[in-house]
Parts: structure tokens; C-alpha cells; sequence
């Protein structure tokens, strides 16, 4: 079902320890550049977290600029990320709570803005968002102006309802990362508690107190599909960040501060 211009791979996943089936679809389709992905769990019983991990290189494709949907909820990971005695580093201020990406608390008593990468070399450093469009679907986006390319994620909050970014520049000196993990960020699309796992997802936790949900329900007699898109689009000029997206007819616009846009087609009736 493969061509040069389109196609589509369907994986299937047998589980062991805990039975079911995993069912992986990923899709492009002609005349577009954006990867279609689905997951469909069946035979599971039970809470589970779960999420994506798309990681973007900052070196090969130079500086970004990074912004989100607007933030409900937004903190640094509520615990070390990283133990200095091992040769970790971590920059941001443990547990902090924020509400915007350009200003979040340091360790040593400054901010650091989230918004661009790379950053805070010789650091690793992890927060989680919540953010809900009013039109029922979430983004994530990065900016390369070098390479003159955007790269967006889209989400369905009902089935991804947060972010893990995780800014990786240098900060593990333990093999076998021996400092040379830099420049990449992780953009995490989860439905958990940070990526503390399956036990800190089903407890009791701050997030799960204030609404935002940290596991799905799963019924062995009904599966579940999580849905997801990735996408890539030319910069025109004068676009330099992603303010804003919102649906066409045709797919989405991606507008900037400046007012620049981008139109773009991706079926968004997928996430839904």
C-alpha cells in the first residue's frame, strides 16, 4: 500500500505481562506533509498512562522558537530530574508552578524562557503543560528559521491531555550519555504524570487533584484509539513564531505575532 507519495504501515503489538493487543497505525497521504497516527488498545483492563515522544534536533536544523496553546496549568517536575552526585544538572526550580513558557523560576533565583532552544547548556530539565483549546484540539509548534520550516503536533485533549517537554543540552555526564545528549527537546503529547510512570500516574497527585487527568480507563470488552498528528510546513517570510491555531476548511493557519500565516491542509477530523 506503499508509494513514493503515500502510504501507510500498520504494526500489531501482542503483550505479555499485561494482555492485550496494540494495534499501530501511521499514514501519509499524498500531496501532504503530515504524519497520520493512531494506536488502538484492546483486551486492557484498568488505568494506564501513556503518551508520544517526539524528539526535535536544535542542532542539525538550528535555534528555535517554541510555543504551545495557551497554558491552563504549567510545572517543573515536581522531583529531581537529574542527582548531581551521579553527574546530572538540572536548571529549573523543582516543583515550580508557572504561566507562561517565557518566564519560568531557576534554581539559582533567575527565569528562564522555555520559548527558545537551545538553552542552559550543561542542563536537563523537564515540565508538563495543560492547555485546552476552545475548539477541542491542542498544538504544539517550533519555529527553525534557518531552515526556514515549522514543525506543529496536534492533539484531541480528551485522549492527550498534557506535555512533557524535556530540554536535553549536555546535563547527563553518566554513561551512556557522557554530555553529548544537546540540543534536542522532547515534546511529550502524554496522558500521565510527568514520566514518573504507572504508579505516580494512579496515585493521588497534584495535577489529578486540580482536574487535569494523569491515566485513561481502560475496558477489556471496548477499545481505546488515541490519535495524533505531526506536520511540517514552509516559513514565509517574516513568520517567526506561532501565536495561534486554528481550523479552515481546508486543514489549519498557523498565524504569527506579526500577523504572518500559514494555511495549511491536514484533516483535523482525525483527532476528533
Amino acid at each position: 500500500m506503499c508509494s513514493s507519495k503515500a502510504g501507510r504501515l500498520v504494526a500489531t503489538l501482542q503483550t505479555l505481562v499485561r494482555p492485550g493487543k496494540i494495534t499501530k497505525v501511521v499514514e501519509a497521504r499524498e500531496g501532504e506533509t503530515n504524519l497520520y497516527q493512531a494506536h488502538t488498545l484492546e483486551g486492557f483492563r484498568g488505568g494506564m498512562c501513556l503518551g508520544h515522544h517526539a524528539m526535535l534536533d536544535f542542532i542539525r536544523n538550528g535555534p528555535g522558537v517554541i510555543s504551545t496553546s495557551k497554558l491552563r496549568l504549567a510545572q517543573v517536575l515536581p522531583a529531581p530530574f537529574e542527582n548531581p552526585v551521579q553527574g546530572g544538572y538540572s536548571s529549573l526550580m523543582e516543583g515550580a508552578w508557572f504561566r507562561e513558557l517565557v518566564s519560568v523560576p531557576m534554581a539559582d533565583g533567575g527565569r528562564a524562557d522555555l520559548t527558545r532552544f537551545p538553552a542552559r547548556a550543561g542542563f536537563e530539565d523537564l515540565v508538563m503543560l495543560h492547555h485546552k483549546d476552545a475548539d477541542d484540539f491542542a498544538w504544539a509548534a517550533v519555529v527553525f528559521p534557518e531552515k526556514k520550516f515549522v514543525w506543529f503536533s496536534l492533539k484531541n485533549p480528551a485522549h492527550l491531555a498534557s506535555t512533557v517537554l524535556w530540554h536535553s543540552n549536555g546535563g547527563r555526564h553518566y554513561a551512556p550519555w557522557n554530555g553529548r545528549h544537546r540540543g534536542v527537546l522532547g515534546v511529550e503529547d502524554v496522558t500521565a504524570y510527568f514520566h514518573l510512570g504507572l504508579a505516580a500516574s494512579l496515585s493521588a497527585n497534584p495535577w489529578k487533584k486540580k482536574g487535569v487527568p494523569t491515566s485513561v480507563a481502560l475496558s477489556r470488552g471496548k477499545p481505546t484509539r488515541i490519535p495524533y498528528i505531526m506536520g511540517v510546513a514552509p516559513l514565509p517570510a517574516g513568520f517567526d513564531s506561532v501565536r495561534s491555531i486554528r481550523r479552515t476548511a481546508t486543514g489549519i493557519r498557523l498565524q504569527s505575532a506579526d500577523r504572518a500565516h500559514i494555511d495549511h491542509a491536514v484533516d483535523t477530523t482525525f483527532i476528533q
